[in-house]
């Protein structure tokens, strides 16, 4: 059994053997492997890459074989050709190739492989002329790691690298360049040991060009100016007059430190455009593309310059054509024009600076703008003093009618005038010096009557402010017993209006507590009682409890009567009674003025009898007393029409709660209850 498996196996190998032969022969026969491995190079070019090969004897062509991305096919079979261009690639692709020569005969080859990575060649997009060197710019190539930059002088030889630049980076300057030779650049892309195609050769005459050039409207016309450039025998300056306009030589300046050219032969509202160029001999800088745009405007006058209660009051003359106006400042003693006010509005013809600082003296100048455009302006030296208008404030106290002003700087003295009621002139009362002191006190003016007041900055015979209009009060005695009426959860014209004829006739005054939501229905009586020096003060917009109101809707019932009353008489309340006296320490804490109650209440709501009112009052009155009514009831017009000439006859100045606070001395604050009015 042994002997038979062996003789087995030896005749398998033989046959085996003999396959092997057999087949070896016959492949030797058909194919043949004399033709010579095909060498052939890689390389980029603009859109593709070229694979360029020597010719192999024997051969009737060529297969070309790419693999990219892992996957391999057959590219191409050329015929009659060395070189092949690969078209089917893209940007920052890695390509594997292979060249195979074949024969009609079926002969065999031998094969190798090459890699190439395309690159695409990024373009020249500018090569300029400046003053440091000639500047090149060029398209960005994606996925570059950085590019070369090449240069040949003249026509001739092989362009040498001068720079290699980083990827993100695309312009570069060639300070190595001398003047009025030629050059040719390019610039090629690189991705790792590949680089792509050349982009191209650009040529160009170096000169320096001028830089920083400027058009600026002037009064005599456009100035054009530039940075020098030393290297250069002078300039040429070319103008046009739109993008489709062409260019013109204006003018040469044929000396190099000259770097500013006045073009006076143009047009007023008309747009220009300009460029320099350098030259040097028959080389011209090409302008550097470099320009300057302006629309010329011819300028305008100031006509006049007046003082004003609050600043300087700035007039022109406004000519047609204009899109706006730019206000110029200068205070003595400085040169420069400072810009404080500028307007869209080209019909405008006046503006008040309100930024002039009292005790400086400014000269003031305007140019005219259309669009971003602005013309020259005059210079104007003739300055004037801004003495500002002290605003003035007035009240009673303790001593007489306190007056008290703001500073205005400059002052030597302030000069205080009065006009009673009856008086048709103004009267000079104080002059107070300018050192500091801001106040003063009236004690000559008649008690009882209406008094106004103005007030003066004076610096010398030739400076003074203006006086603004006259602050008014009635004074109030401090040493006479005094009592303030107060009418609650008006108006009501019937009785409000009542109220208001009796004090009148027994020149009296008295303070309204108005409920805010009655006020467009009644804004007549409100008026009326304003007009009579009766305070009108705050009562909330809904009559609304405050102690059980939350923050915002208290804020929100005084902000609203405190508005509406504004919008009737320009002034707005500064004292708040709540409703029915209800205060406790969150009311405080949330209304920010004086809270005001009543030491007499004459409880005319609840029995609406004249006789009860006049005898309550009667009983409770005394100085400083804050009397309690509301104007809602025929009994309480009628009550007043026999209190308000008893109290008079009685002695009692009838008074507002204001008036009577500050004549008694007391400094009431917001958050704060008060129920009368003790001497301090």
């Amino acid at each position: 059994m042994k002997k038979n498996k062996k003789r087995i196996i030896a005749a398998l190998s033989v046959l085996l053997i003999g396959i092997v032969t057999a087949c070896a022969v016959f492949f030797i026969r058909t194919y043949d492997f004399s033709l010579e491995e095909t060498q052939f190079t890689t390389e980029n070019k603009n859109g593709y890459i070229r694979i360029i090969w020597d010719n192999t004897e024997g051969a009737d062509g060529y297969y070309i074989f790419k693999e990219h991305n892992g996957k391999s096919k057959k590219a191409a079979t050329v015929i009659n050709s060395d070189s092949y261009n690969d078209e089917e690639i893209e940007n920052a692709g890695e390509y594997t190739y292979s060249v195979v020569a074949f024969s009609s005969s079926g002969k065999s080859f031998y094969k190798s492989e090459k890699k190439q990575v395309y690159v695409a060649p990024p373009a020249i997009t500018g090569c300029d002329n400046t003053v440091n060197g000639v500047a090149l710019k060029w398209s960005a190539t994606e996925k570059a790691d950085g590019y070369g930059i090449f240069r040949k002088t003249g026509d001739e030889g092989e362009a040498q690298p001068v720079a290699r630049v980083q990827w993100g980076v695309t312009e570069y300057c060639d300070a190595s360049v001398i003047l009025a030779d030629t050059y040719c650049y390019t610039v090629v892309a690189y991705i790792g040991e590949y680089s792509s195609e050349s982009a191209g050769e650009i040529k160009i005459d170096f000169i320096p060009a001028t830089e920083n050039v400027k058009a600026e409207n002037t009064l005599e016309g456009i100035k054009v100016s530039w940075d020098e450039v030393s290297a250069v025998e002078g300039y040429e300056i070319y103008r046009r007059n739109g993008e489709n306009d062409e260019w013109k030589r204006i003018a040469t300046v044929s000396d190099p430190k000259t770097v500013s050219f006045c073009d006076k032969d143009i047009g007023d509202r008309t747009f220009y455009e300009y460029k320099v160029n350098t030259y040097a001999g028959e080389l011209k800088s090409n302008y550097n593309n470099i320009t300057a745009k302006t629309f010329f405007i011819s300028p305008t006058l100031i006509k006049n310059v007046e003082l004003r209660e609050n600043g300087f009051h700035v007039s022109w003359y406004k000519n047609e054509g204009i899109d706006g106006y730019i206000i110029l400042r200068k205070t003595q003693g400085e040169k420069e024009w400072i810009p404080v006010w500028a307007s869209a509005d080209g019909n405008q013809e006046a503006y008040t600076d309100t930024t002039a600082e009292s005790g400086k003296s400014y000269s003031y100048t305007v140019s005219q703008a259309i669009g971003e455009y602005a013309s020259a302006y005059i210079e104007n030296d003739e300055s004037r003093l801004f003495v500002a208008t002290p605003v003035l404030q007035v009240k009673n106290s303790p001593s007489g009618v306190k007056l008290s002003w703001t500073k205005s700087s400059g002052a030597a003295e302030y000069r205080i005038y009065r006009k009673m009621s009856g008086e048709e002139e103004w009267t000079e009362i104080d002059a107070v010096k300018g050192d500091g002191t801001v106040s003063c006190i009236d004690k000559s003016v008649t008690y009882g009557e209406k008094a106004r007041y103005r007030i003066k900055a004076w610096v010398d015979d030739e400076n003074e402010s203006l006086m603004r209009k006259s602050v008014s009060l009635y004074a109030v005695d401090p040493d006479k017993p005094m009592v303030a009426l107060t009418y609650d959860d008006g108006p009501y014209a019937p009785v409000t209006n009542s109220i208001i004829k009796t004090l009148k006739k027994h020149n009296a005054r008295a303070t309204f507590f108005i409920v805010g939501s009655r006020t467009e229905e009644f804004e007549d009586c409100i008026k009326k009682a304003d007009k009579a020096g009766c305070e009108i003060a705050n009562h909330t917009f809904a009559h609304t409890n405050l102690t059980k109101a939350k923050k915002k809707e208290i804020q929100s019932e005084i902000s609203k009567t405190n508005k509406a009353v504004e919008a009737v008489i320009g002034k707005s309340p500064v004292l708040v009674r709540a409703p029915g006296g209800a205060v406790d320490d969150k009311v405080k804490k949330y209304v920010e003025y004086p809270l005001i109650n009543w030491s007499v209440d004459t409880l005319d709501w609840k029995y609406r009898n004249a006789s009860s009112v006049i005898a309550k009052t009667k009983n409770g009155v005394k100085d400083g007393s804050i009397v309690l009514m509301h104007d809602l009831y025929e009994s309480t017009a009628a009550a007043s029409k026999k209190i308000i000439p008893w109290l008079i006859e009685e002695g009692y100045q009838l008074v507002t709660v204001s008036e009577m606070m500050d004549a008694k001395g007391m400094n009431i604050k917001k958050g704060e209850l008060y129920t009368k009015a003790e001497q301090k």
